[in-house]
């Protein structure tokens, strides 16, 4: 009888042994499939961000190629055709030896809408931008603003402030060139503020104005404010918009040293 009994308890612990085993063995591969899984969903992740990050990044060339297409045409034909015309008045005014008020307030237009759409050409040119800075453009956009006398301006930026290469400072001169049209154009501000920074963590951009704001279901309304978007995107950037209607406009943006 203990004979059996001593059968009974081994076969009874070796059966709780087994049991054991095959659970251990069951949970084992429950936790390896589930790690693969996860190690396939972030790399999946990972490669759909890698992808969404150089689609930006040729939509951002491409628009760039635009820009430089359009610069040039601006400048070498529409200013061309605008030269002429003055030059034409010119000959014209000499010839009958009298200046007419009409004909000198032409001109005067013709030269004011010449010496725009240079501005404007150079703005769009992505060339002309490789052989300026941020603190070029923020003073040369200081000095124009300041030609109007009805906004006021606080720009401070970091004097030894540097970016990932001269690609990554041009789409940051573009981000500040929405913003700052923004302002002008539609916000009705009499005050800008920029300030930027530069820490371990990269670039820290605070923008604000005091205008009339973005209504905040309209805050991601808009060409302007997509472009901004994507264009930080690439950069690997991340912000904050605070806006409301009659209550100015905010952006904060940190842009890493490592994009």
């Amino acid at each position: 009888m203990a004979s059996e009994g001593n059968d009974i308890v081994f076969i009874i612990v070796a059966s709780i042994v087994v049991i054991a085993l095959m659970l251990f063995v069951v949970v084992d591969l429950f936790l390896s499939y589930k790690n693969r899984q996860l190690k396939f969903n972030n790399e999946l992740l990972a490669l759909n961000s890698k992808f969404q990050n150089e689609m930006l990044s040729v939509k951002n060339e491409v628009s760039e190629q635009i820009f430089n297409d359009i610069s040039s045409e601006l400048h070498d034909n529409i200013c061309q055709t605008l030269s002429l015309a003055v030059i034409q008045i010119n000959q014209a005014e000499a010839k009958n030896g009298i200046v007419d008020d009409h004909t000198s307030n032409s001109r005067n237009s013709i030269r004011q809408a010449l010496e725009d759409i240079r501005n404007l050409s150079h703005n769009l040119s992505g060339e002309y931008w490789k052989n300026f800075d941020i603190h070029q453009y923020l003073k040369q956009v200081k000095d124009r603003i300041m030609i109007t006398e009805s906004i006021s301006t606080s720009f401070s930026i970091d004097p030894d402030i540097q970016f990932g290469s001269k690609d990554h400072e041009i789409i940051v001169i573009r981000i500040l060139q929405e913003l700052i049209n923004n302002s002008i154009k539609h916000s009705r501000a009499n005050l800008i503020d920029l300030l930027m920074t530069t820490g371990n963590d990269g670039v820290n951009i605070t923008y604000y104005d005091n205008g009339i704001g973005i209504d905040e279901n309209k805050v991601s309304d808009g060409m302007g404010m997509l472009s901004i978007k994507q264009r930080l995107s690439i950069l690997n950037a991340s912000y904050k918009i605070e806006s409301e209607n009659q209550k100015g406009f905010s952006f904060q943006s940190l842009i890493p040293k490592n994009n």
